[in-house]
């Protein structure tokens, strides 16, 4: 009995763990992103630059690959709620857009020193 409700203690605070810990990172990277896409689009001196441009992209991507991928991740691990097991079209959403925003962020960095080495 005693092993039980230890288990029982460990996954509570694993489940707490994960809750607390996703969060923190949702909304530091929510922020950081948005404090990136403000500073490469308000200030004059990253207006003419093309490698703000590939920031600004990349930082964006990166907004939506975080709120999809984090959120989803609060859902199940922190409340057990899995919207992939009960909607088909998220599932198949969920797993092209995660994996299309990612690529294409990555691509972004690539890009961007390119551009970087042949100016």
């Amino acid at each position: 009995m005693s092993s039980l409700s230890t288990a029982q203690l460990i996954l509570n605070a694993s489940q707490q763990y994960t809750i607390y810990v996703s969060f923190i990172i949702l909304f530091s990277g929510v922020f950081g992103h948005i404090a990136n896409i403000f500073v490469f689009t308000h200030h004059t001196i990253f207006r003419g630059n093309p490698s703000a441009f590939y920031l600004i992209a990349e930082s964006i991507l990166d907004l939506l690959e975080l709120t999809i991928v984090d959120t989803a991740s609060i859902a199940i691990h922190g409340f057990g709620n899995d919207l992939t097991q009960t909607s088909l079209l998220w599932c198949k959403l969920r797993a092209f857009l995660t994996q299309s925003v990612t690529v294409i962020s990555l691509n972004i960095v690539c890009f961007a020193a390119i551009d970087h080495y042949l100016s």
